[in-house]
């Protein structure tokens, strides 16, 4: 039958109003009005040109294309004659372009990460003390006018006109039964959903690499943190980043006789952090001594301690928060469908809607098994609880074991990072890898001494590696390192699995970052089975259930946060830093007086504020609550399976929608009520 593949019903395809496409812009030139108003005009020559079966795709094609068209392409005859000449009605020829596409946008994302990646090095990697001239060059980017020159040389509008974007709801009903060709025609059609000026990208491009700049040196030298009696308790030479390590070096205390003296300290100095009264003079320095709880400063001398005034940071963090906005609100006009952060957050990037992930994720909060899992925290420490108990980590298999121990354990094994990269195959192979496939990943991987505390970086084309980043520091990997490299290899396995493993480029990857963060957090979890030090006991599973559901309440509720301070920006563009300060305190305590107050006994604490995302990757954080959920359902289903096999089968499935995706690994869509229902029933059998 000749016709094409993407034939659709019109009814169905204007489920979505073709309105949608050619939403009007402020100040159209009358270039412009005169090509948006001939959209049906040349829509009807084109389907008298190729016929009637090709009606709903025409109409789409051109109304896109108008949409996207701009003063400098043409008059209304230039649009005519472009779409005339450039429609493919015939299937096979359809094939032959996509196929050739796919080829070309391999070959020019892969060169094109290449050369970001490198260009990226001095903010990601420990290479030293950064060059003078290497702030220009992490400045630069590779990426800001590809896009524009993609249209003006018409190729974008090639593929807008003859690849249909489809709605989500379209995508939800169709999906389902579309072969894996069509599905990656769909995510070419995805590409360009708006047309961003080159200068808008390069302002974005540089908020972010001042962020990240800010964040990944954005040390606290906890050996430089006193007591009230002005008494120095972590180790020598201990440093931590906000908030990784920071939060990590929390969490790794409660084993530790003295950990609750240190917690409350690193919990003092979190709040300073949020709050911008920390000391400039200890923000990635370790000249002086500071007492967070008075926040007094000294300087060490022969006779002790003398005070020193201190400065305090004065709003930076929220100033760059500002900035940050206000550089991506530039967009807005350029995704009259999707004019908002959050709204292209979700809705693109996720395709779940902002109310799908709160709704869950409140569901979450509000469910009776939340207050039953703090009153089993509270029962297995014996003491009234804390703030920083949300990040609780006894039902953790390392959670009983001192980390000073695993410290030594491994720094043996990995003194360096190039140890690490050489033991691959055998970390991969005690994952239940063949040694055959745990080679062929391990060949794929480059591990990276990383600058911050630790990321993933994928590749764009199959010729290339993925790289995995993480802290070494001069006496070798500790623990914590060890388990975050864990986690990025996880990411690579996802990123090596949908690239190589995948049918159609244009299907690589998954439905969105909480797919990549379950592996991420799955390799992760059994990393003292694979380090060799321990195997979990027969109520592992219950434990890792608990920790699950745990770690979604908690950094769930930092999405909420994250969304309603984007809420509060838009609500206040003209916000000074210091009102964004007082604001984000404000939602802060709100979201935790509402959900955590009932369960901790604490008020007011605007601990989950905290994260560093909020700068470094905004909008970003809600992918490690879907993680959790997503991890929850993908581990209930492996239980008695071969996980090796199962994870290369669900990482091969490519980027369809979630549920999709989750109904053809799993059997069931994405919801949390599979890890409430299993919260319950183990709760109802461990508490007293």
């Amino acid at each position: 039958m000749a016709c094409c593949r993407y034939r659709l019903d019109i009814s169905l395809l204007f489920l979505v109003a073709l309105a949608g496409w050619i939403s009007p812009r402020a100040a159209l030139s009358t270039t412009v009005a005169e090509v948006v108003g001939a959209v049906p005009a040349v829509s009807a020559r084109l389907i008298a040109m190729f016929g009637e079966e090709h009606r709903a795709r025409i109409e789409s094609g051109v109304a896109r294309v108008a949409s996207l068209w701009r003063e400098g392409d043409g008059n209304e005859e230039e649009m005519t004659r472009f779409c005339e000449q450039n429609f493919v009605a015939d299937p096979e020829k359809l094939d032959a372009c996509f196929d050739r596409l796919e080829h070309v946008y391999e070959i020019l994302w892969g060169h094109l990460h290449q050369i970001d990646r490198t260009l990226r090095e001095p903010i990601d990697l420990d290479m030293g003390e950064p060059l003078p001239v290497d702030d220009l060059l992490t400045r630069y980017s590779p990426y800001a006018h590809v896009d524009e020159d993609f249209f003006t040389s018409r190729i974008a509008f090639f593929v807008v006109l003859n690849f249909p974007r489809f709605s989500l709801t379209e995508k939800s009903l169709l999906g389902p039964s579309w072969s894996r060709r069509q599905w990656a025609m769909a995510r070419m059609g995805d590409m360009y959903a708006g047309r961003i000026p080159a200068e808008v990208s390069v302002k974005i491009n540089d908020t972010t690499v001042d962020a990240q700049r800010y964040v990944y040196n954005y040390y606290i030298h906890a050996d430089r943190l006193l007591s009230a009696r002005e008494q120095a308790v972590f180790p020598d030479g201990l440093r931590l980043l906000e908030h990784w390590g920071v939060r990590d070096e929390m969490r790794g205390r409660y084993t530790d006789p003295d950990g609750l003296i240190k917690q409350e300290m690193l919990y003092r100095v979190m709040l300073r952090i949020v709050d911008q009264t920390i000391p400039a003079q200890v923000i990635g320095k370790r000249d002086v001594f500071w007492e967070p709880e008075s926040n007094r400063l000294f300087m060490a001398d022969a006779m002790g301690f003398t005070s020193l005034e201190a400065a305090p940071a004065a709003d930076s963090r929220y100033d760059l928060l500002l900035r940050i906005f206000r550089s991506r609100e530039l967009l807005d006009a350029y995704y009259p469908d999707n004019p908002n952060v959050l709204d292209r957050a979700f809705d693109l990037g996720r395709e779940i809607s902002a109310a799908q992930y709160e709704d869950l994720i409140v569901t979450a909060l509000s469910a009776p098994q939340a207050k039953r899992l703090f009153m089993l925290i509270r029962q297995r420490l014996g003491r009234d609880l804390r703030p920083f108990d949300i990040w609780y980590n006894g039902f953790k298999l390392a959670g009983s074991w001192d980390e000073a121990e695993l410290d030594r354990t491994v720094r043996k094994r990995y003194p360096t990072a190039v140890a690490f990269q050489e033991d691959l195959p055998a970390i991969l192979n005690s994952y239940g890898f063949s040694l055959q496939t745990a080679q062929f990943l391990a060949d794929r991987i480059v591990v990276e001494d990383s600058r911050g505390s630790g990321h993933a970086m994928p590749a764009s084309m199959r010729s290339d590696k993925v790289h995995l980043r993480t802290r070494v520091e001069p006496d070798g990997m500790d623990y914590k390192s060890y388990n975050i490299a864990l986690h990025e290899m996880g990411h690579n396995l996802e990123q090596i699995f949908s690239l190589h493993a995948i049918d159609h480029y244009f299907l690589r990857g998954v439905p969105n970052n909480g797919f990549t963060e379950a592996l991420a957090i799955m390799c992760q979890n059994r990393d003292l089975q694979i380090l060799g030090v321990a195997e979990p006991g027969p109520q592992a599973a219950d434990y890792q259930t608990l920790d699950t559901y745990l770690s979604t309440l908690e950094i769930g509720a930092v999405g909420l946060i994250e969304a309603r301070i984007w809420r509060w920006l838009y609500a206040h563009p003209d916000a000074a830093a210091a009102d964004l300060r007082e604001a984000v305190l404000t939602i802060a305590k709100g979201i935790w007086n509402e959900y955590f107050t009932p369960l901790v006994g604490v008020a007011d604490s605007p601990i989950l504020a905290i994260y560093a995302h909020m700068l470094s990757d905004p909008t970003y954080l809600p992918n490690y609550s879907l993680g959790h959920v997503i991890l929850f359902q993908l581990e209930h289903f492996l239980r008695g399976k071969d996980f090796a096999r199962e994870v290369e089968r669900f990482y091969t499935l490519g980027n369809l929608t979630p549920d999709q995706w989750l109904r053809e690994a799993v059997g069931e869509p994405l919801s949390v009520e599979p890890l409430l229902a299993e919260a319950e029933r183990i709760l109802d059998r461990v508490l007293e």
